[in-house]
C-alpha cells in the first residue's frame, strides 16, 4: 500500500497500519468478550433477583406461621378468662366470714 503525504507528513507504513489494525481487532475481541461476560452477569442478576423475591415470600409465611404458634402457645399457657371477667375463686372471701358473724345466731 502507497500512501501519500498530505500536508507535509510522511506517509504511514505498510508495518505500522498493520500494527494499528491487529491493535483494533484485538480489542474488537476483548469487547466482544466483555459483552458476553455483561450478558451472562445481566441474566444472573435476574436469576437472583426472582430467588429473593421468592426467598422474601417464603420468609413471610414462614413468619406468620411462626406468629400463629406463639399465639396458639400462649393461649395454652394463659389461663381461660371469659371475656374479661375474673378468674372464679375456689376460695371463700373473708367478707362472706363477716356476714354470717352478723346474723344471729338461733341456736346456742
Amino acid at each position: 500500500i502507497a500512501n501519500k503525504s498530505h500536508d507535509g507528513q510522511p506517509p504511514i507504513k505498510a508495518e505500522v497500519m498493520n500494527k494499528v489494525l491487529s491493535e483494533v481487532r484485538s480489542m474488537r475481541g476483548r469487547q466482544e468478550h466483555l459483552d458476553t461476560r455483561l450478558g451472562a452477569m445481566k441474566r444472573e442478576n435476574e436469576a437472583l433477583w426472582r430467588e429473593l423475591a421468592m426467598l422474601r415470600r417464603k420468609h413471610l409465611k414462614q413468619q406468620e406461621i411462626v406468629n400463629k404458634l406463639i399465639h396458639f402457645l400462649v393461649t395454652l399457657v394463659q389461663p381461660q378468662r371469659a371475656s374479661g371477667l375474673s378468674v372464679k375463686r375456689r376460695y371463700p372471701l373473708m367478707i362472706d366470714d363477716h356476714q354470717r358473724s352478723k346474723h344471729p345466731k338461733l341456736s346456742k
